[in-house]
């Protein structure tokens, strides 16, 4: 995994090669505060800041952690790993509803 200065210069350096996902991906764990810092940095690439931001309000899970526990998924580091997992094909297109996602989770985590 990359380091926070390590995203951040990716994005600063390449912004042309940055997709949404990837901001996402990069960036997940950036605290918003460091929102700022790249505003700072990024005079010329607000649109990637407005990117960021939009993605980290828009993206909604069809599903939370208690549906994987209903589903049967035990609890523990594989339903952070499910979510994070979900969240990516939320992103991508591939999951747009929650009967897609349980679908999804089925497929790939039970057997």
């Amino acid at each position: 995994f990359l380091d926070n200065e390590a995203k951040i210069n990716f994005i600063t350096n390449y912004p042309e090669h940055v997709t949404d996902l990837h901001l996402y991906l990069l960036l997940e764990h950036v605290p918003q505060e460091a929102n700022i810092f790249l505003l700072s940095i990024l005079e010329d690439n607000k649109k990637i800041i407005e990117r960021i931001q939009a993605l980290r309000n828009e993206i909604s899970l069809p599903l939370e952690g208690k549906d994987l526990l209903q589903i049967g998924i035990a609890p523990g580091p594989i339903i952070g790993k499910i979510l994070t997992e979900l969240e990516e094909e939320v992103l991508r297109g591939n999951i747009t509803s929650k009967k897609e996602a349980i679908e999804w989770v089925k497929l790939n985590y039970k057997s």
